[in-house]
C-alpha cells in the first residue's frame, strides 16, 4: 500500500493520541512515522533532499537504522517493514537488499523506471508496490 505523507499523523496506522499538558491539546508522535529528531542535526537545519526544515520531517524506525521521511514522500509497507520513497526507482533501490535480483539471468534490457529488467522480481515487486 502506498500512502503519501506530509505531516505527523498522515499515515492511517500512526494512531497519534491527543494530549493536554495544560497549555491546550496537541497531537502525539505517530507509531509508523515518528518525529524526526537527531542529536547532531538541529530541527532548524535545511534538508538537502527537499529544502524544508528538519522539524517538518518524519522518521521510520528500521532495525538498527531508519529512514528519514521528507514531506511528500510515499510510505510503503512490505514484509520487511515500512519505508519512504519518492519514485519507483527509490522503491527498487530499497527492495534490492531484501530480494534476489534475477536480471543477470536473462538478456533483457533494464527498464528506465527501476533499473531492472521487466522479468526481474525486484522490478515486478516495485511496480506492484508503486501501483497498489
Amino acid at each position: 500500500m502506498k500512502i503519501q505523507w506530509n505531516k505527523n499523523g498522515d499515515h492511517p496506522d500512526d494512531d497519534c493520541g491527543t494530549f493536554d499538558a495544560g497549555s491546550g491539546p496537541f497531537s502525539g508522535e505517530g507509531k509508523i512515522v515518528r518525529y524526526y529528531r537527531h542529536p547532531f542535526y538541529p530541527g532548524t537545519n535545511i534538508c538537502l533532499s527537499c529544502n524544508k526544515i528538519m522539524y517538518e520531517h518524519g522518521w521510520i524506525d528500521s532495525g538498527s537504522e531508519g529512514f528519514k521521511v521528507c514531506p511528500g514522500n510515499y510510505i510503503f509497507h512490505t514484509d520487511f517493514g515500512y519505508f519512504p520513497a519518492k519514485t519507483i526507482s527509490e522503491v527498487a533501490m530499497i527492495l534490492r537488499p531484501h530480494m534476489q535480483c534475477n536480471c543477470d539471468l536473462d538478456k533483457w534490457e533494464p527498464e528506465r523506471s527501476t533499473g531492472h529488467s521487466s522479468v526481474c522480481r525486484i522490478h515486478k515487486k516495485a511496480l506492484e508496490l508503486w501501483n497498489y
